[in-house]
């Protein structure tokens, strides 16, 4: 049995989603060990799998909505009857 109550479980999954919001919109934090300078780099894979996944786990989804990233995502996709078909 967990001693973590409702409400530390429900401030942690609260933080956890402002460190993803965070590192989406300006980058993981990297130390730049000779003049200890912190650099933002784009997130790897690692950490946009763990974004999504976050986001499946909580059932976010989105509707593809034309002129939006997500539409704009899809169809640069190269998919059976696309206008990118065949375009590897």
């Amino acid at each position: 049995m967990t001693n973590a109550t409702k409400e530390k479980l429900s401030a942690l999954h609260g933080k956890l989603a402002d460190v993803f919001t965070e590192i989406i919109t300006n980058g993981v934090p990297i130390k730049d060990e000779e003049t200890g300078t912190i650099h933002k780099a784009p997130p790897s894979p690692a950490y946009l799998t763990q974004i999504r996944q976050f986001l499946k786990d909580n059932n976010i989804e989105s509707a593809v909505v034309p002129g939006t990233p997500l539409a704009n995502l899809t169809d640069s996709l190269p998919f059976a009857g696309s206008e990118h078909e065949g375009i590897h």
